[in-house]
């Protein structure tokens, strides 16, 4: 019977910041993985120490790494995570998420199948909530696909929910960009903007419906309007920064996330004698779009400088 080496170790980070003891089912469901070499590290940003103390009995688990941090925002705290791991491939999930058992396995997995790709997406299910009153952001990956062409961005909505990379060559990218994402200037789009990075360094993305995580982040939908404007300024801001370091060929992708993807689906509502939804996406992209084209980039790694910044950009 031929041997069947083991899979190599993985590693998987969760960023946290005022949750409380909601982290403990993400931890929970992470540490739950088949995987038989795993580590988890959780990056604590909170001011406070009830997630500290929620994890009491999972720190139990030598497999767990907590670290409080005293940065703000996703990208730092994954920049730290990233830093910490010690294996090739890291996968990335939130801490209102919960991964199934074979999550780690699969998202490896991909990595050996394709060694161009950099990075990769799972699927991010909705869990169980009140469709009346509120919605949970999620993505339905279409299929198993590499994407390495510029044009491929358009298509490619992966979202950091759900992630894998590999570790050296995401540092060599400049990680994170700090400057993107939840707690950031620009609040949002730190999982897009690392497609497009890769895409334009000359590597590979991923999106499998391999596997996939659960979402427990349930928004009202009067914060529903509030999270599309965090995301439209953080799409338009990591679309700018191609164009303000001379990537022209990447002007019509960012012209398909205006047109298509910001004001089409509004342009088609009023075809149809609907109410507009999502009216103001385009305007927001603009905010984020202008404020990125003014913003000094760093134009090896394609990441905002983080000493320059005429603009603060509210959430």
């Amino acid at each position: 019977m031929p041997f069947k080496a083991p899979p190599a170790p993985v590693t998987a980070v969760i960023c946290t910041r005022h949750r409380g003891d909601a982290i403990v089912r993400a931890a929970a469901s992470v540490l739950a993985n088949d995987h038989p070499a795993l580590r988890l590290i959780v990056i604590d940003q909170s001011v406070d120490d009830r997630s500290e103390h929620a994890l009491r009995e999972l720190r139990a688990d030598a497999r767990l790494t907590y670290v409080r941090s005293a940065s703000v925002g996703v990208s730092r705290a994954r920049n730290e995570g990233l830093r910490l791991a010690e294996t090739d491939v890291v996968c990335i999930t939130d801490d209102d998420c919960e991964a199934p058992p074979t999550w780690l396995r699969e998202m490896q997995r991909l990595f050996a199948w394709y060694p161009h790709v950099i990075a990769a997406f799972c699927s991010v299910r909705a869990g169980p909530h009140d469709e009346l009153t509120g919605f949970i952001p999620t993505y339905e990956c279409p299929g198993t696909r590499v994407i390495g062409h510029r044009s491929g961005k358009r298509t490619a909505r992966g979202i950091g929910a759900g992630m894998a990379v590999r570790r050296k060559e995401i540092l060599e990218l400049g990680g994170f960009d700090e400057q993107l994402g939840p707690g950031a200037r620009f609040p949002a789009c730190e999982d897009g903007d690392i497609i497009i990075r890769a895409i334009l360094h000359g590597h590979q993305v991923c999106e499998t419906d391999r596997t996939h995580v659960i979402h427990h982040g349930v928004r009202t939908w009067q914060e529903g309007k509030l999270l599309s404007k965090r995301d439209w300024v953080g799409i338009g801001a990591a679309c700018a920064k191609p164009l303000r370091a001379g990537e022209w060929a990447f002007a019509p992708s960012a012209a398909y996330e205006l047109l298509v993807k910001g004001m089409g689906p509004p342009l088609r509502d009023v075809m149809h004698g609907r109410a507009p939804r999502g009216s103001a996406r385009g305007m927001h992209f603009l905010n984020g779009f202008i404020r990125g084209l003014l913003t000094p980039i760093d134009r090896r790694h394609l990441v905002f400088e983080p000493r320059h910044f005429p603009f603060r950009v509210k959430a």
